[in-house]
């Protein structure tokens, strides 16, 4: 698994941060985990946080804003093809894996504050100029690689460890591990580290507030950190950390993807294991339901000569309904899913509140890719896709 990071300052911003040096202590939720483990962890700590500070020391060089300034999230975006093959090129010709292995899993619009795209290379002069581009993530389905872009794919720079001159440190890794096996109960060694990017939090919460606990406003260098659980019936589930630079605070982002305000339910990742195989030549359109309160599974596709075939699975067996569109009809919602641009939530899940029972998940499947909601936060989706879920529901229930 390769490691990846945003710039090499860190280490110069943390020695600007620091006091006299002081025994960090590594915070943990709960302290469930094996009394050696923790200790080891909060040793190791001490000695990163020393070896910090010490080659802080010797830094010269300013210190940096926040690189990427800001995020464009309006539905209509939507990462150019140029700029989706450029990527999964240079992976191809850096990792030796084929081209048809590698699919883009992530692409988020930004504006990056230099040419350098927030990704300055050894000894590397950055002019300071506002650049738009992309963040792009790509996945082989086992590893994942992540890039920074210019607007229009001439520029891809991979922010990967190797090129960036720096990687995860022992220190941070096994204080994540440590809480997480805390909160699951379960060997510390059984949790892996899936991804993990540098990050340039705005306050000293690490970008995680809580009701009642004041912030500082400056600017803290850290990780971001993806771990997962190597088997079991979490294995597909991950859980993403917020650190410092060190290691010795780790705050669990607990949102699990949903907003706090009560307006747009945030996606999350769908689990490259759980994607389903693509449409057939002939099939338009896939609906997958499954869940509720009777725990019954559905599949409901359309094709493209109009037929609508819906199979209800129980078992090995299951009862099938045939109805029929016009091709009026078929070209309606197929128009219908270019309109709203359909591609832009693909690999996306749109989940329910914690806590929440008794809905039905339902994934949705073009030819353009994938996506997935509870139906109780319906009312909740992106516009676009809501509008798409309605024109399927009726289409379904005909």
């Amino acid at each position: 698994m390769k490691v990846f990071h945003t710039e090499k300052y860190g280490a110069f911003v943390w020695a600007a941060m620091a006091k006299p040096l002081a025994f960090p202590v590594v915070k943990f939720t709960k302290t469930a985990a094996p009394t050696g483990l923790v200790c080891a962890v909060a040793l190791t700590g001490i000695l990163c946080a020393g070896a910090g500070v010490a080659g802080a020391a010797a830094a010269v060089g300013p210190q940096t804003a926040p690189l990427t300034v800001s995020q464009n999230s309006q539905r209509g975006s939507r990462l150019p093809r140029a700029i989706a093959l450029a990527v999964r090129q240079d992976v191809s010709r850096r990792q030796g894996i084929p081209l048809d292995n590698l699919r883009i899993v992530g692409a988020e619009q930004q504006t990056w504050r230099d040419r350098c795209l927030g990704a300055p290379r050894p000894e590397e002069r950055c002019a300071q100029a506002l650049t738009e581009g992309w963040r792009v993530v790509v996945s082989d389905g086992s590893q994942e690689w992540t890039y920074h872009t210019d607007a229009t794919g001439r520029n891809v720079r991979s922010v990967s460890a190797a090129d960036s001159g720096g990687s995860l440190s022992k220190c941070v890794s096994d204080a994540v591990k440590v809480d997480l096996s805390a909160r699951l109960q379960v060997p510390a060694d059984a949790v892996r580290i899936v991804r993990a990017e540098r990050r340039q939090w705005p306050n000293g919460c690490l970008g995680i507030s809580s009701p009642g606990v004041f912030c500082t406003q400056a600017i803290v260098p850290g990780w971001q950190v993806t771990a997962a659980i190597a088997q079991g019936g979490n294995a597909q589930q991950r859980w993403v950390y917020h650190t410092n630079e060190s290691g010795s605070v780790v705050k669990l982002n607990q949102s699990g993807g949903f907003s706090d305000s009560g307006g747009t339910v945030k996606p999350i990742r769908i689990p490259v294991g759980e994607l389903p195989p693509p449409l057939d030549r002939e099939t338009i359109f896939r609906g997958n339901a499954s869940g509720g309160f009777a725990g019954l599974s559905y599949e409901t596709v359309l094709m493209s000569d109009g037929r609508v075939i819906r199979t209800r699975v129980t078992g090995n067996s299951g009862a099938t309904e045939i109805r029929r569109l016009s091709q009026q009809e078929v070209r309606e919602f197929q128009r219908l899913l270019q309109r709203v641009d359909f591609e832009q939530f693909d690999g996306l899940y749109y989940p329910p509140a914690r806590g929440s029972a008794d809905y039905t998940t339902v994934t949705l499947t073009s030819r353009a890719g994938t996506t997935r909601y509870a139906d109780i936060i319906q009312d909740r989706l992106p516009e676009g896709m809501r509008s798409v879920v309605e024109a399927w529901n009726r289409i379904a229930s005909r």
